[in-house]
C-alpha cells in the first residue's frame, strides 16, 4: 500500500494502484502466487476476485516510472479542488447541465479539459519536454481522436 499512502483514496483506480505497488516493492518472489482483491462502493455492492501472479512478471515492472510519476505529480491547492469540485457537483446535480473548463495544471499525456452535459472531457495535452520525461513517460504519444 505504499502508493496508496502518498496518492490518498483513489477510488476504484487504488485497487489497480494496491496491486501496482505490491509487485513493485513487495521483497519476495511472487510467482503463482494467488492475490485477492475485495472493492466495494459506498456500501451498495462489493466484489470479490483473485489472480495469479504470472512467472516472469517481475521483468516487466515499470517501478522506476511508478515512482517518478508519484514525485512528480502537481500540486493541487484547496482552491484549485474547491473549484473543481463545485464545478463538478454544480453540473451534476443542476438542470441546464452548464459546462465548465478546466485549465490547464498538468504534465501528463491526458488531462480532464471540461464537463459538458453531464459527461467527463478528456483532452491530449501536448508533451512537456522536462516533465513527462522525467517521470518516465512516453513523449512521443500520437495524439488520439476525440469526438464531443
Amino acid at each position: 500500500l505504499h502508493y496508496n499512502r502518498l496518492t490518498g483514496n483513489t477510488y476504484t483506480a487504488s485497487l489497480f494502484e494496491s496491486l501496482a505497488s505490491l509487485l513493485d516493492t513487495c521483497k519476495q518472489d511472487l510467482s503463482s502466487r494467488r492475490i485477492g482483491f475485495f472493492a466495494y462502493g459506498s456500501g451498495c455492492m462489493g466484489e470479490f476476485f483473485s489472480g495469479v501472479v504470472q512467472p516472469g512478471y517481475n521483468k516487466h515492472l515499470l517501478t522506476q516510472r511508478h515512482e517518478n510519476l508519484l514525485h512528480n505529480r502537481t500540486p493541487l491547492s484547496f482552491a484549485q479542488y474547491e473549484s473543481w469540485w463545485l464545478a463538478a457537483h454544480s453540473l451534476y446535480t443542476s438542470e441546464n447541465s452548464q459546462n465548465h473548463l478546466f485549465e490547464h495544471s498538468t504534465a501528463s499525456p491526458f488531462r480532464l479539459a471540461k464537463l459538458q452535459r453531464h459527461k467527463r472531457i478528456y483532452e491530449y495535452n501536448e508533451p512537456a519536454e522536462k516533465p513527462l520525461a522525467a517521470a518516465g513517460c512516453p513523449t512521443s504519444i500520437k495524439q488520439p481522436e476525440i469526438n464531443p
